[in-house]
């Protein structure tokens, strides 16, 4: 039976990153993935500036994946009808089709030294010592000393860890996202250069975007989940969707490649559950998400290269292999504040949707960007935004007096 230092279970970003990492550093190491490579992933395609910044950190960046990089935003209100613009200085955002960009990175864990295991879906793992696993997919058996879980919302590999440490499974908490694809020259008033926000839609949503990509936009709604199913409080989602789109585009507008999946986000009531010795869980399957934007990339960048430190730690220690005790030191140091106040973030708008129009007010909504780059946290963004809110309604006050 073939055997590895690394086992690494969907190619994702956070895997496909995880795998790299490791085989540079000289494990052997294998990447699995149970579709067939290039695979269509649900998802808006945007890649935040501090998600591009941290890919080029660690060496993993591919600059053909991005289609487009963007420096300009519109924010939009269609209850109200008005809309607002924003601009920087440097791109915020590279648009991606993920399709092609997942698949450049599982080229960079291959061309790495890592195994590249396509449409292989993993079944189980099961301890064959105390520090072997042997790891069973649809199509062969092999064994590994170190497994990482990067299998999405749907963790086959959370889901075992959770049996194995006498856990419930709990039902996640998440968001649900549809989105399609629109060509450009049929979408109406969208500007093409920039990326469109669409805040206080109808009840039970998020918020909608439209990104610019290659000759398309890549258009989506993120609807409330509860208990782990699509809400169907505004008809279905589908039809809500339906709405959303004849409220931004013309009539007439053709769009294709209707998807959806479900979101997890990070959920603030207690310590997650990222590891059990020897298996670690990243990005999607940690529940690795900005709970208010809904951005995963980053943290499945972030909890990939936590990740990697914490298994070379192990391997190469000096007293021979032991656990990857560090990980989820690593990960609360790194990320988990942010998260922890993305979460308090999507709690406070969710109840009170009216909140989103302090963002016409120019000083609070121009803290957005800024906070996409990563050049502030959530902790001063808000802090700010309370700041210039008060002086705003004192201003607005004084007037009508």
């Amino acid at each position: 039976m073939k055997t590895y230092d690394v086992a690494v279970i969907g190619a994702g970003p956070g895997g496909a990153v995880a795998a790299a990492l490791c085989a540079q550093s000289g494990l052997k190491t294998v990447l699995v993935e149970k579709k067939r490579l290039p695979r269509t992933k649900p998802c808006g395609g945007g890649v935040t500036a501090k998600a591009m910044a941290l890919l080029q950190k660690i060496g993993c960046f591919r600059e053909e994946s991005i289609e487009r990089l963007v420096s300009g935003l519109m924010i939009h209100f269609p209850k109200t009808g008005d809309s607002y613009e924003l601009a920087s200085d440097k791109p915020y955002l590279g648009v991606v089709s993920r399709p092609d960009f997942d698949m450049k990175l599982a080229d960079l864990a291959l061309g790495s030294g890592a195994e590249v295991r396509e449409a292989e879906g993993f079944v189980q793992y099961r301890r064959k010592t105390p520090y072997q696993l042997e790891i069973q997919t649809e199509a062969s058996d092999f064994c590994a000393s170190i497994l990482i879980g990067a299998d999405g919302f749907h963790s086959r590999v959370r889901r075992q860890v959770l049996q194995e440490m006498g856990k419930d499974i709990p039902i996640r908490p998440g968001i649900f996202g549809l989105c399609c694809e629109v060509p450009m020259d049929s979408a109406g008033s969208l500007f093409e250069d920039r990326c469109h926000l669409f805040f206080d839609v109808m009840e039970n949503t998020g918020y909608g975007w439209a990104f610019p990509g290659n000759r398309v936009f890549n258009i989506g709604l993120v609807f409330h989940a509860e208990k782990g199913k699509t809400p169907l409080a505004a008809s279905s989602p589908v039809e809500a969707f339906k709405l959303f789109m004849r409220s931004i585009t013309p009539k007439e507008t053709p769009w294709k490649r209707l998807y959806g999946g479900f979101i997890p986000l990070f959920d603030r009531g207690g310590e997650p559950v990222v590891q059990s010795k020897n298996l670690l869980l990243v990005g999607d399957a940690a529940g690795f998400v900005d709970a208010w934007t809904g951005e995963g990339i980053y943290y499945s960048i972030q909890s990939a290269v936590c990740a990697h430190q914490a298994v070379c730690e192990a391997v190469f220690h000096q007293k021979g292999f032991h656990f990857p005790s560090n990980y989820a030191r690593l990960c609360r140091r790194s990320f988990y504040t942010e998260l922890k106040m993305s979460a308090w973030a999507a709690g406070f708008f969710k109840a009170l949707p009216s909140a989103y129009y302090l963002l016409r007010h120019l000083r609070v909504r121009a803290l957005f960007l800024p906070h996409t780059m990563g050049e502030i946290g959530y902790v001063r963004a808000f802090l700010k935004a309370f700041a210039y809110s008060l002086g705003y309604k004192a201003s607005v006050l004084k007037d009508r007096g």
